[in-house]
């Protein structure tokens, strides 16, 4: 299988762009037309994640949007060997550098909160124009092959990958060497990694490492999202500092700001909808007597 996609990713790669991309969009095409077990999930979701709720016409658009958009990112993602030395230029422009350089000056890591928004892979290229080394905690995937393949290509640009299981040691060394840090966390957490917070009309279990250690070692905290444009090309967006808060009940302090960090999550994704993973069970954890959403 990984020797087929290997075949398929050098194929797309030599491929004009504007050919790839039409191609991720017919196969997004595809798939939204297929009836999949989390067709309900992604209407669930909007309905929580929307206020006012969406129609059945705007949901079922929504989702066929998403899809043409997964495919999409597909293809960039075989292809991002052609960008490994920076994606610059008329295919991607860049907002809110100044806030990215008044955080580097404080001499410290700075810690990234981002999404599965957009095309997020972008960012280990992204990283790679703004001359950084960084790291980004992530998940393994079940299968050892496509995860080797999947990790290969995220390490194409300037970010080293951490796995989520055993990431205390790397994380503690990356504040050492003040490297930027980053988190996705528009996932759902088990009560054991994360804290409930306003996500929506419902609480989701959200992951609190990034508030915890930010209070911990006084460091700042930037959202960066790398969200596709109706041409097909990029805006790197980095928002300015999030304020955080401290007092002498650190456990509080980490749901008053995963909850600060979770709120400009959601309204990047307010702003870009067809462009997050609906399908996500994202509000799988419920508080203890609450019912399951799913």
């Amino acid at each position: 299988m990984i020797y087929l996609l290997k075949i398929f990713a050098a194929l797309i790669c030599r491929l004009p762009r504007g050919v790839a991309l039409s191609m991720g969009k017919l196969f997004g095409v595809i798939l939204s037309s297929c009836q999949f077990r989390r067709k309900s999930v992604c209407f669930i979701n909007m309905d929580i994640l929307y206020e006012p709720v969406l129609s059945s016409s705007e949901k079922i658009s929504l989702r066929k949007k998403m899809y043409v958009h997964m495919g999409k990112n597909l293809v960039e993602f075989l292809r991002l060997p052609l960008y490994s030395d920076g994606f610059s230029g008329p295919f991607m422009t860049m907002e809110g550098k100044e806030n990215w350089d008044s955080a580097m000056k404080k001499g410290k890591s700075v810690l990234v909160v981002t999404a599965h928004l957009g095309f997020w892979d972008l960012l280990t290229v992204a990283f790679f124009y703004l001359g950084v080394k960084s790291s980004f905690v992530t998940k393994e995937l079940r299968n050892k092959t496509l995860n080797e393949f999947w990790m290969s290509y995220r390490k194409f640009g300037s970010i080293q990958p951490i796995d989520k299981k055993n990431s205390s040691r790397a994380l503690i060394q990356c504040i050492r060497n003040k490297d930027p840090i980053g988190f996705i966390m528009d996932q759902n957490m088990n009560l054991d990694s994360g804290v409930f917070v306003q996500f929506g009309n419902k609480q989701a279990c959200t992951l609190n490492a990034p508030a915890i250690l930010a209070r911990r070692y006084d460091l700042p905290v930037l959202a960066a999202f790398a969200v596709r444009l109706p041409d097909d090309h990029y805006r790197f967006i980095i928002t300015p500092e999030m304020p955080l808060i401290r007092t002498d009940n650190p456990g509080k302090d980490a749901i008053i700001n995963t909850q600060t960090f979770s709120d400009t999550i959601r309204s990047h994704i307010l702003k870009y909808p067809d462009q997050w993973i609906w399908m996500h069970r994202r509000w799988k954890t419920r508080p203890v007597g609450e019912p399951r959403v799913y």
